[in-house]
């Protein structure tokens, strides 16, 4: 399965190559987002002004990160994330 969902969030595919597609709940109309590595280092961060929206993340290392999110509301998630290379 290439597709993760969690509290609403979608995330595919994944794992990702070059690009990743990120849908948020309807309820959550702005997120900010990191995405975070194995060693902790923030290497990403972005906000999300739509409920789908594509980044791309060939410029990454293979690995596995970690999505962190957090809504207006201050509803917060996060999501594993594998990049292969």
């Amino acid at each position: 399965r290439n597709e993760i969902e969690s509290k609403g969030l979608r995330l595919y595919p994944n794992p990702a190559s070059q690009s990743l597609t990120i849908e948020l709940p309807h309820d959550v109309p702005v997120a900010q987002m990191q995405v975070v590595n194995a060693m902790g280092q923030v290497v990403r961060h972005f906000s999300q002004s739509t409920t789908r929206q594509q980044f791309n993340v060939a410029d990454l290392p293979g690995g596995w990160y970690i999505l962190q999110w957090r809504g207006n509301d201050q509803q917060v998630g996060q999501q594993k994330l594998l990049l292969q290379r």
